[in-house]
């Protein structure tokens, strides 16, 4: 199945830099309309609840059928211990979380998928490693853990499949929007520690805009709006134009 799926993903993602249409997604066209997604992360303790989710004050929703990961690295946590593992569950490394209900644009703050003793979180307490961390995460933030900045907790493919429900004014006026996005690692399958989608958008023409952080200032930008939950209460420190195309070479949006 990981074999399948791989050379499935491959062929799309070369399909895709061929595609000349790839332009048209690359053109960033700056909205105030924000989705935030972050990767899986283990560690011990409470997962957060879906009523802790942040308000927002646009009608935007996004609802999440699943969502599939494929590791390379990440913790493990047991009810006995908690490891660090680079090949224990890579006959079973394909995990799904399933959302139900629409949540409020910009986080998707909670889900679980227990299995074999395993747990794990998706959402936006998931963390990385960079060996060292900011001293100031509140002692509860799941980031506060010095463990957490020891390893690696990557993947080689994000998938996540779900609709943007646009709400701005009626209930009967929703528009749906079905996606599929998926984030390889091509990066010598090195982990990706943090991805963070901003600013997604599908208009009426089915084209997609959107801004994506991967690495460190992801980590922090989530930390300001664990801080500052308020959407466009702060701004947001943008990479370049061009290391964000060479991210995006390496995602593939797949309208249903």
């Amino acid at each position: 199945m990981h074999q399948k799926f791989t050379s499935i993903s491959l062929i799309c993602l070369a399909a895709l830099a061929c595609n000349k249409d790839i332009e048209k997604i690359l053109d960033f066209e700056y909205e105030e309309r924000n989705i935030y997604i972050a990767p899986v992360f283990f560690y011990s303790g409470a997962v957060a609840r879906a009523d802790t989710l942040f308000a927002t004050s646009y009608n935007t929703y996004l609802q999440i059928e699943s969502a599939n990961l494929i590791f390379s690295n990440f913790f493990v946590s047991t009810d006995i211990d908690t490891f660090y593992t680079d090949s224990l569950l890579r006959k079973q490394s394909i995990f799904s979380l399933t959302f139900q209900g629409k949540v409020p644009a910009g986080y998707v703050r909670s889900g679980t998928f227990r299995g074999g003793g395993y747990g794990c979180q998706f959402g936006l307490d998931s963390a990385v490693n960079f060996g060292t961390r900011p001293a100031d995460y509140p002692p509860s933030h799941p980031l506060a853990n010095t463990a957490i900045w020891e390893k690696d907790a990557g993947y080689d493919i994000l998938q996540i499949k779900g609709v943007v429900i646009d709400s701005a004014a009626a209930d009967s006026t929703q528009i749906v929007k079905p996606f599929l996005i998926r984030v390889r690692n091509l990066l010598n399958f090195e982990p990706i520690p943090q991805f963070q989608l901003k600013n997604f958008n599908i208009d009426n023409q089915r084209s997609a805009t959107f801004e994506c952080y991967i690495g460190l200032e992801a980590v922090l930008n989530l930390y300001n709006l664990h801080q500052t939950p308020i959407i466009g209460g702060n701004p947001f420190t943008l990479g370049s134009q061009d290391s964000m195309k060479t991210i995006l070479e390496n995602i593939l949006i797949d309208f249903q």
